[in-house]
């Protein structure tokens, strides 16, 4: 972690020194802190820090950046930074130093974790001390809770609904999001790290948004202050480190940049002491990489255990078990070479699919792992795939018409996150009226807008690609939407709407449990009859 001019800046303030940043000034990194002296050797990505008794020549202002410390404002120009701080110049280093130390120290415990295959609640732990605040995730309930402020109920009227419920509706978000900085100053708390915010510019943070349970895509921090922005480049660097790092990648099985990564770390993780047993049981301590597979053999499953006898006399590389009443198949090589792990993985797959098939079972598979304490995970995940295989036959549109019998996790995950999300909470906390309206005129007038809608940001808003599965014309696609947006009140330009209706939308194409009672805040939109749209 470097020092940016923004943590610089937060930093002088913090300590009460008066900052002022000159026209030779630029953002920056700087690897290092360094004391300048006359003839010193410079380097470009340090920043240099003198006082007006060791004044560097003209030369060396336009190479490197410089901050003068001094004690008045009569100081002459032209430096970098100029700080107003009585302390002096070894005080003003040393704890500018101390700063940088804390960063880095931040930095290196942060790579330990990514590395290691840290949790997601020891990441945040971990970044509690240099972001400041306490972390407000909540790892039991998959929770980011945000605290606005003590208000009067009339300016904050959904704090008091978030303090009622012990959760925080959509809705406060999207108000919030909407207000301008000065206007959202009254529902913040000074250092509070939260998911309201104000720079709504950075899709790569509210992409990665975790809103009381919502998946929006992975999750986020974020700090409600506009001046913080040194607070700002910490937050993105600790969302790059993690988006980016070969241990979550590692744990996960998936590539650089796969959506919904770290959800997949923090849904249902297992503990390690209550599976260490069955891992002995097993003997796949020593697997590099591994997969689980759930088995339902449908009408044979009186006969599940002579079934499986005869897989592991078939299959005799392979282990099979039973967890929860529930056959499953583990996969898993203990070699050390990632191109040949996988191949190899793949050949087992095939050699177990090609049995199944012949028995006419249906099976869910789960992610690759490289940690057989996530055994318990896998397995979860296996069952949620062969779950939504049996609810949605049609969830794997790679597979062909005539084999419907197989799903992988990526396929099924939609399906797992609302499942578990609409399992704690109530969907009218979350549903816009105007996505309510949108599903009655659906259902009324037969007008498909939900269909359409889902269709478009399933594939990012290409309407090109929207009007090919739909059989339609691009324009009348761009025609229909413009019109959705219109009369429901839509705002698909802005990040957070889109994947909030995104979420909605495969809500009720699922077919979850849509309980959505009459609201006298929402003028009192009709009661949905029907717990599941079809």
């Amino acid at each position: 972690m470097k020092l940016t001019k923004n943590i610089f800046q937060d930093f002088c303030e913090e300590q009460g020194w008066s900052f002022r940043a000159h026209a030779t000034a630029k953002f920056r990194m700087y690897s290092a802190i360094r004391i300048y002296y006359p003839d010193c050797e410079l380097s470009a990505n340090y920043l240099y820090i003198t006082d007006s008794v060791t004044l560097p020549s003209g030369r060396d202002k336009a190479l490197v950046d410089i901050c003068l410390i001094a004690d008045d404002e009569s100081t002459e120009g032209g430096f970098s930074y100029t700080i107003i701080a009585p302390c002096g110049l070894p005080t003003f280093f040393s704890a500018l130093q101390t700063k940088h130390e804390q960063l880095q120290e931040w930095d290196r415990k942060l790579s330990e974790l990514l590395l290691n295959g840290g949790t997601i609640q020891e990441i945040l732990n971990s970044s509690a001390q240099v972001l400041r605040n306490p972390c407000m995730f909540q790892d039991d309930q998959f929770h980011v809770l945000a605290s606005v402020g003590q208000v009067s109920q009339e300016v904050a009227p959904f704090y008091y609904e978030a303090q009622k419920t012990g959760r925080v509706p959509v809705r406060l978000f999207e108000k919030l999001l909407a207000l301008s900085p000065q206007a959202r100053a009254p529902y913040s708390i000074s250092n509070i790290v939260t998911v309201v915010q104000h720079f709504s510019q950075h899709d790569e943070l509210l992409a990665n948004c975790l809103v009381d349970g919502v998946i929006v895509l992975r999750f986020c921090m974020i700090c409600v202050h506009g001046k913080s922005n040194g607070l700002r480049d910490i937050v993105g660097h600790l969302i790059h480190r993690i988006e980016h790092s070969p241990g979550i990648r590692e744990y996960t099985g998936w590539p650089l940049g796969s959506a919904d990564s770290l959800f997949t770390r923090i849904i249902e993780m297992p503990m390690a002491p209550d599976i260490a047993s069955t891992i002995d049981a097993l003997g796949i301590d020593s697997f590099t990489l591994l997969s689980v597979v759930c088995i339902d053999f449908g009408t044979q499953t009186a006969e599940a255990s002579s079934i499986l006898i005869k897989l592991r006399m078939l299959l005799p590389n392979m282990h099979f078990f039973v967890y929860k009443n529930i056959p499953y198949a583990l996969l898993g090589i203990n070699q050390k070479s990632g191109a040949v792990q996988g191949d190899a993985l793949e050949r087992f797959e095939a050699l177990l699919f090609t049995q199944l098939d012949h028995m006419g079972a249906t099976y869910g598979v789960s992610l690759c792992f490289s940690d057989p304490l996530l055994l318990q995970c896998a397995c979860n995940q296996a069952k949620c795939a062969l779950d939504a295989l049996h609810q949605l036959p049609d969830l794997d549109p790679s597979q062909p018409a005539s084999r419907h019998r197989m799903v992988r996790y990526q396929n099924a995950f939609p399906f797992h996150v609302l499942k578990h999300f609409f399992r704690a909470h109530d969907f009218s906390a979350y549903c816009p009226k105007a996505f309510l309206d949108l599903i009655n005129d659906d259902r009324n007038f037969g007008t498909n807008n939900l269909h359409l809608l889902h269709v478009y940001l399933t594939n990012k808003c290409n309407a090109t690609i929207a009007s090919r599965l739909l059989h339609m014309h691009r324009n009348n696609v761009i025609y229909r939407i413009n019109k959705i947006e219109e009369k429901y009140h839509i705002n698909l330009n802005n990040s957070l709407q889109r994947q909030i209706y995104s979420l909605l939308c495969l809500a009720v194409i699922y077919q979850c449990d849509l309980t959505v009672a009459t609201n006298p805040i929402d003028n009192g939109y009709s009661e949905l009859e029907q717990k599941t749209y079809t």
